[in-house]
């Protein structure tokens, strides 16, 4: 039987602290991937008309501006959220909390790989 997935590694032996690496003058994390050299992949998405997705993401688009954009219509989210949290039906209301709250964990993800990405220069 084809197996698609390989057996994850042992788990027996425990992780070398960051320490570790160093003192070997190595980083215990692979090489970052520079987001300025990689770009979107057409992404059809939305409610379709016949067999076709009304909106797409186009090809070509730079990550590192796509997750700038991805942030900002997160802040609208949250924002959407909170208002909704304020004047929504008490029996809405921990809903409305949750949207809120997943909102703003999304934002800080695509925020913190922002952060995180290597800068020219």
């Amino acid at each position: 039987m084809f197996k698609p997935v390989p057996d994850p590694p042992d788990s027996t032996s425990p992780p070398l602290p960051p320490e570790a690496f160093a003192a070997e003058g190595k980083s215990p994390y692979p090489d970052p991937i520079l987001l300025s050299h990689h770009f979107t992949a057409h992404h059809a998405f939305g409610p379709c008309v016949g067999d076709m997705p009304i909106f797409a993401v186009r090809e070509g688009m730079p990550l590192e501006e796509v997750l700038v954009q991805a942030s900002s219509y997160l802040r609208s989210a949250s924002a959407g959220a909170a208002e909704l949290v304020e004047n929504c039906p008490e029996e809405w209301r921990a809903l409305a909390r949750n949207v809120e709250h997943v909102s703003e964990i999304a934002r800080a993800l695509v925020e913190a790989a922002v952060a995180g990405l290597p800068r020219a220069g």
